[in-house]
């Protein structure tokens, strides 16, 4: 399942790609975590719904969890990890 999730969530965050990149995604038996990366805080803090906007994913159905803390330096690069937990596994392939 972790390998087919990898793969079928990064489909699904390159949709909706805005202002972010994808650095890296890692899956495991029922959760993944997603890092990206956008311009600066606020981009970050404008863009981060989009997250959020697609269907559930295509992994099953699952929790999601992001925090966007304050950075160090505003306008500099900010990365941010997407949790996404309590997967079922079975609804995916």
């Amino acid at each position: 399942w972790a390998r087919w999730a990898e793969s079928t969530l990064g489909s699904d965050l390159e949709r909706v790609a805005g202002d972010f990149y994808v650095n890296e995604i890692e899956c495991r038996t029922d959760s993944c975590a997603a890092t990206m990366t956008w311009p600066n805080h606020e981009a970050a803090i404008a863009g981060w719904h989009a997250l959020f906007s697609m269907r559930r994913y295509d992994v099953g159905s699952c929790q999601q969890t992001m925090v966007l803390p304050d950075p160090a330096e505003p306008a500099a690069p900010y990365e941010a990890t997407l949790l996404i937990t309590r997967c079922h596994p079975d609804d995916g392939e």
